[in-house]
């Protein structure tokens, strides 16, 4: 069965050690990014695992770091499959689509802030080159028209926060 939440799935990759969590506060212009480097660069991928921040210093929120793309295990765990079987799992769900369940309401709109009240200051979001970043950044599914041909694109790019309101997208040419 799914998980039926992303808190449910994170609860079972701490009980396998996928996600450690940082209890002490962190300062977002340089912690986590440096402690996630260290992870990803230090340890073979059999050893990794997701971070869990839950005091970021200015932010309402937790963050987390990896916990989906840490390892194969992590992944296969989100997928609740075996490694060896991603693979197949993937074309099995390509060649069987799920609808999208309607609901009325859910966990995910428990807090709605719109307008003024969406402050992206709230979030945990990192510098993740500290030095030579000159702002946070987040990474956001854009998608775009050709203004002559009308066809579309769709990407993931890396976006500078530049305040509580606005981001800028890393639209260069070629992407």
């Amino acid at each position: 069965m799914a998980y039926s939440n992303f808190r449910e799935f994170l609860s079972a990759a701490e009980q396998r050690r996928l996600l450690r969590r940082v209890t002490e506060s962190v300062d977002p212009t340089w912690e986590p990014a440096s402690m996630a480097k260290w992870m990803f660069h230090a340890l073979p991928m059999e050893k990794r695992f997701g971070l869990m921040f839950e005091n970021v210093a200015g932010a309402r929120f937790p963050l987390v770091i990896g916990a989906l793309g840490a390892s194969v295990d992590a992944y296969a765990l989100a997928l609740q499959t075996d490694p060896t079987a991603l693979n197949d799992k993937w074309l099995h769900a390509l060649a069987n689509p799920s609808e999208p369940i309607r609901v009325d309401s859910a966990p995910c709109q428990e807090n709605v802030l719109l307008a003024e009240d969406a402050v992206l200051a709230d979030l945990p979001i990192p510098i993740w080159t500290p030095g030579k970043d000159p702002a946070p950044y987040i990474t956001t599914i854009t998608v775009t028209r050709h203004a002559a041909t009308g066809a579309q694109n769709m990407g993931v790019y890396r976006t500078q926060v530049r305040d509580d309101h606005s981001v800028i997208a890393n639209l260069n040419p070629g992407r």
